[in-house]
């Protein structure tokens, strides 16, 4: 939930002219999501009740498929920067930048690796992985149907609204040739 608040641009605007300075906006989102993951996995309370089991051959593939996914999120954070996209840059003083652009404040597009092919590759990526699955769980089927609700809201009602805001048209011609999560050959 901390994606819905903290990474709009109202609250980034209120906590850096209020709270904290610039370079601390992306660290404080990180460290805030993190402690809120921690808590997810503290008080979760598994749902052992099995809903689906694959056959014994289709083990090893799910498995592996499941592992791409995590890779899709590796090479997709690796496309726009590990190192800013986590904060590590800001919170030391680093003023990163991508193709000339300096990112303190700058809206920046980037069409590299993976987002020439899909417009956001990291959920992709982890929906690939948890739901690349050979056993389900009905605590891991609840949690995939949220994560994949909560993707497909935060995207298509929150971050591509404000990415065309923000960027015009270039994003709304990227929107128009290059699909939102499944490749199909098209690039930017």
């Amino acid at each position: 939930m901390t994606h819905l608040g903290m990474a709009r641009k109202l609250f980034k605007a209120f906590v850096t002219k209020y709270f904290y300075d610039w370079d601390l906006e992306r660290p404080v989102y990180v460290l805030v999501a993190s402690a809120q993951l921690h808590l997810v996995f503290a008080l979760w309370t598994p749902m052992k009740t099995i809903i689906f089991t694959a056959p014994s051959f289709l083990h090893g593939p799910l498995s592996c498929m499941a592992a791409i996914g995590y890779l899709i999120v590796l090479i997709s954070s690796a496309n726009i920067d590990h190192f800013h996209l986590f904060g590590v840059k800001q919170s030391m003083g680093l003023h990163p930048t991508w193709r000339g652009l300096k990112l303190r404040g700058i809206p920046v597009f980037v069409t590299v690796g993976l987002y020439n092919y899909m417009r956001h590759p990291l959920m992709t990526g982890f929906l690939v992985a948890f739901w690349l699955s050979p056993v389900f769980t009905l605590g891991r089927l609840l949690f995939c149907v949220m994560t994949t609700v909560f993707v497909y809201v935060t995207v298509f009602y929150f971050e591509e609204p404000d990415l065309k805001q923000d960027l015009g048209e270039p994003y709304i011609h990227y929107l128009k040739t290059v699909p939102a999560f499944i490749p199909n050959g098209s690039t930017s």
